[in-house]
């Protein structure tokens, strides 16, 4: 991940992958389970190619504040990186004549144009919430109640996609859809006055949404994922 902004500096100060940038929000991750901002930057070569990342940043800000309604408490923070690589497949940028067009327009894009694509992007992610009087299932038949402890949910993974970018102007629509894999390692750290109990004596049920946070360890799951964007074209050449 530390390698990520020296990689798109370097596409920026290469002229092939440097003919326009976009900048570009999704504004539905905010109404997500775990509620985040996402914004994000795309290069676009105006050929095949275009390389985004997309940054996300969620905090108790985010959260309904009716007390039947939370999901965290106000130590929730959520933080996500998102680099994508796409090949655009419809539209203008797959006319042999695209170029040519673009010169006699003087260097004015049209007015308007879609181009389907498809695109491979990485996702890393990490979730933390303090939870008070809650409890962990070590086993069916296990759980350790604690009067504290910092949940951690950490999130690898990938997703091959396909969608479809709109332009009016300098104005930009992006839908997209897609599946793949994600590794997701849950855990608590900071636990406080921690001890075993039965299930079958604590029947505990602070939120009332999935009890996800109270299990424990490692899997691999299948991931789907569905995005629209927004955004403004802020540089071409």
């Amino acid at each position: 991940m530390r390698h990520l902004p020296l990689l798109f500096l370097t596409l920026l100060s290469i002229s092939a992958f440097s003919q326009s940038i976009n900048l570009h929000t999704s504004p539905f991750t905010a109404l997500d389970l775990a509620p985040r901002w996402r914004i994000g930057v795309e290069y676009d070569t105006q050929m095949d190619l275009a390389f985004s990342l997309d940054v996300g940043y969620g905090n108790d800000a985010l959260q309904v504040k009716a007390k039947d309604r939370r999901r965290w408490s106000n130590e929730y923070y959520y933080l996500e990186f998102r680099p994508e690589i796409r090949l655009f497949l419809t539209g203008l940028k797959r006319k042999s004549n695209y170029r040519k067009i673009q010169q006699q327009r003087l260097g004015r894009y049209p007015e308007s144009n879609t181009s389907g694509y498809i695109s491979l992007e990485y996702f890393h992610s990490h979730l933390k919430n303090t939870f008070n009087n809650s409890s962990i299932e070590v086993s069916h038949d296990t759980r350790i109640l604690f009067d504290k402890g910092r949940f951690h949910k950490i999130k690898n993974g990938g997703h091959f996609k396909i969608g479809a970018k709109h332009r009016v102007g300098r104005f930009i629509m992006d839908f997209s859809t897609g599946i793949g894999g994600v590794r997701r390692h849950k855990f608590y750290t900071e636990i406080e006055n921690s001890m075993t109990s039965s299930p079958l004596f604590h029947n505990d049920r602070e939120w009332m949404f999935t009890d996800d946070y109270r299990k424990i360890g490692k899997d691999s799951l299948v991931h789907l994922t569905l995005n629209f964007r927004l955004g403004y074209m802020i540089w071409r050449k």
